[in-house]
């Protein structure tokens, strides 16, 4: 599933990431930045633009899970048909933080390849990995007899890839439009952007559960 789905998150990522590649290349970058469209202009019609490109392919992933959804509700189990509609809502979350990911790496990476491998491995690999190691955890540790562990261990694995694409769209579109306001773009490595990431999903964690903060090192 991982090797053949990499293909088109990888075009996504192409998709994504062309426009700031192309116009870094060419310095219309600069000049976009200096006229009164702004940053937020220009985001929003790059997005606006692949939302069009991608809408029908999407309409044709997701149409026949929103279909079955209530034949599996009928001849399975509540379950399995929320699990249905989470994967639909979950390939609609996970192209956009593609697409937001994908934006974001086409402003710092120095190549299309690098982009296109940055948005992959930060917006795909690890959601997919998210979602491998709560499942594998609760297959060790639920009871599937139980009512609450049977939807936990169905459930819970979709559920924390959606909330880690949803918390990833909210972190790129903020330090893309942080990066634009700023004038223009620096070389970042994909081991900051993943490092960055995680301390910011860490921070989030400690404040929640009012952990004593650790000081910079």
């Amino acid at each position: 599933y991982l090797a053949v789905s990499v293909v088109p998150a990888s075009l996504f990522g192409w998709a994504a990431s062309r426009f700031f590649i192309e116009a870094r290349r060419n310095g219309e970058l600069e000049v976009l930045l200096t006229t009164p469209l702004g940053a937020k202009t220009i985001v929003s019609s790059q997005l606006n633009w692949l939302k069009r490109l991608l809408f029908w392919p999407l309409v044709v992933l997701v149409a026949p899970g929103l279909v079955f959804a209530p034949l599996r509700w009928m001849v399975s189990s509540l379950p399995n048909s929320l699990l249905q509609l989470l994967m639909c809502v979950n390939i609609i979350i996970g192209t956009r933080a593609l697409l937001w990911v994908g934006l974001w790496f086409g402003l710092k990476a120095r190549s299309q390849a690098s982009a296109i491998l940055r948005t992959v491995v930060l917006a795909f690999a690890t959601p997919f990995l998210i979602q491998l190691l709560v499942r594998i955890f609760l297959d060790m540790v639920v009871l599937y007899s139980q009512p609450l562990g049977y939807w936990s261990v169905v459930l819970a694995p979709d559920m924390a890839k959606l909330l880690f694409c949803l918390w990833l769209i909210r972190w790129a579109r903020r330090r893309l439009w942080m990066e634009l306001a700023h004038g223009g773009p620096a070389p970042l490595r994909l081991s900051q952007s993943i490092f960055h990431a995680f301390s910011e999903v860490a921070a989030l964690v400690r404040k929640a559960r009012r952990w004593p903060s650790v000081p910079d090192i």
